[in-house]
């Protein structure tokens, strides 16, 4: 077959199904019905995936050491269409698509093979799923328990990838959440864009299978750059915004708060309980008022609340500081006002009195019992003085 394919690709987790289903449902021919891989648990209404074209991208990766969860560094790029098993692969695949004008296929993998592709069907366009890469992770860690650190290193390492081989001029990018806010208008926007056409009952029926969604994930990129996400990565995800149409301007204006999370274990420091440090980043250019932080102290191992006291020490960017007691589990709050002067750094220091329980051997205070968590943040209005240098 000499037509080029559009070929759906991005990050695992990011909606790819959902976007063949729909450009399926308009008529684009995305595998021989006997090829088409069947549902499972993690995608109960299908994949919409050729399993011979997505066997071919694994077992490639693998061959070459790698996997679709270990992909190969982006630069130098690898030299698949130097391969000619894949390559006669690749073209006895296309072959079974005869008949149909309008054909291609989704596969995340494809992200990591755009250039061999392009060796192939030198007219061949793709189209980008993009999804906030902490959403990304944490879909990837309850389906598969891998980490949030790690599941931020992969979205980064497909979209280097993908930045490599993209075209502005034939190439596009949708946001999966734009898409289930805005539905009519993105898929509107992809009909067109790739020049595909649908009758009205075809885009009826493509559009009732997508649950629509009145907000999006509640996830920034301030977020996702909290919990790890590299400053390489995090300009990656601002780049493919504003390639994914004029609904992702929304996207850079979310709730600019991020929390790491529960989290500061108590340690030991020469005969002292001292607390690591945490921070909390805020931007402080996308929203003025109060930052309102909500915590408490638990013990971890005993599942009860210690006893003494635990002071709570904050500065923003270093300079000027506020504290807070917390006196066993009791629910306390503390409230900082916001300089609009751009992103912020927060840093909180525990300093502890707390007695803890004897540990098993019966030989003093055991460390890892006594933590402090760090909830409920959020901007409100009513203004307070700022910290001050």
């Amino acid at each position: 077959m000499n037509t080029p394919p559009l070929i759906i690709c991005g990050m695992h987790r990011s909606g790819t199904s959902l976007v063949a289903g729909l450009l399926s449902a308009c008529g684009l021919d995305v595998s021989p019905e006997s090829l088409l891989m069947l549902h499972q648990d993690d995608n109960p209404t299908g994949f919409y995936e050729n399993h011979e074209i997505v066997n071919m991208h694994e077992n490639a990766l693998v061959r070459a050491g790698f996997g679709w969860d270990a992909p190969p560094d982006a630069e130098p790029a690898p030299a698949w269409d130097r391969s000619v098993a894949l390559a006669e692969d690749a073209r006895m695949t296309a072959s079974r698509y005869r008949g149909h004008d309008t054909w291609g296929f989704k596969d995340p993998r494809a992200s990591l093979f755009m250039g061999f592709w392009r060796s192939l069907f030198p007219g061949a366009r793709f189209l980008v799923c993009l999804r906030n890469p902490l959403d990304v992770a944490l879909s990837l860690q309850r389906r598969s328990g891998s980490s949030i650190t790690a599941g931020l290193a992969l979205w980064q390492r497909y979209y280097e990838h993908i930045e490599r081989d993209f075209d502005p001029a034939m190439d596009m990018a949708v946001h999966f959440d734009v898409l289930r806010r805005d539905p009519q208008g993105e898929l509107t926007r992809l009909l067109h864009g790739f020049g595909l056409e649908a009758s009205p009952d075809q885009v009826r029926e493509a559009l009732a299978m997508i649950r629509p969604a009145s907000a999006d994930s509640g996830y920034s990129l301030l977020a996702a750059r909290a919990h790890g996400l590299s400053e390489r990565g995090a300009d990656l995800y601002s780049r493919f915004l504003d390639r994914s149409g004029p609904g992702c301007t929304t996207l850079s204006a979310r709730e600019p708060l991020a929390a790491l999370g529960a989290g500061f274990e108590v340690v030991k420091n020469q005969g002292a309980w001292m607390g690591r440090q945490g921070t909390i980043l805020v931007d402080g250019s996308k929203a003025t008022g109060t930052l309102v932080l909500s915590f408490n102290a638990r013990s971890t191992l005993l599942g009860s609340s210690p006893t003494g006291q635990l002071s709570l020490n904050i500065s923003l960017d270093g300079h000027g500081e506020t504290s807070v007691t917390v006196t066993g589990d009791k629910p306390e709050q503390i409230l900082l006002g916001l300089p609009q002067t751009g992103q912020r750094t927060l840093t909180l220091t525990l300093r502890s009195s707390f007695a803890s329980s004897p540990c098993a051997a019966g030989i003093g205070p055991d460390p890892r019992i006594l933590s402090v968590n760090v909830s409920g943040l959020q901007v409100v209005e009513q203004p307070v003085a700022p910290l001050q240098k």
